[in-house]
């Protein structure tokens, strides 16, 4: 018996983008290796330590994106308030969205 379909939220990426400039958000979702990871974030500058990307950063991002194989998956980068850190995920694999007091 096969692992069961895990069941995806759709997503209206402008209302989660406007609710994570307002707040802080804890989304629920399913890693590409099939692991699930609760983020605690928010694109409130306030949080933001450190500037989205440095050049190393970049080109990194750039060598990870052109062997990965996958176009158009849709993407949110969004400010990890508990690793002080950029984090990413994909919008197709959300489980679930909540606001949370940060």
């Amino acid at each position: 018996m096969g692992r069961k379909k895990p069941n995806y939220m759709a997503v209206n990426v402008d209302e989660v983008i406007d609710d994570l400039q307002m707040g802080v958000l804890d989304i629920l979702f399913e890693k590409v290796d099939g692991t699930t990871r609760l983020l605690k974030c928010t694109l409130q500058p306030y949080y933001f330590k450190k500037a989205f990307l440095d050049e190393n950063e970049k080109q990194a991002r750039a060598n990870s994106i052109s062997k990965e194989g996958e176009t158009n998956v849709p993407v949110l980068h969004v400010w990890d308030v508990q690793e002080h850190d950029w984090r990413s995920f994909r919008l197709d694999r959300v489980l679930s969205i909540q606001l949370t007091n940060g």
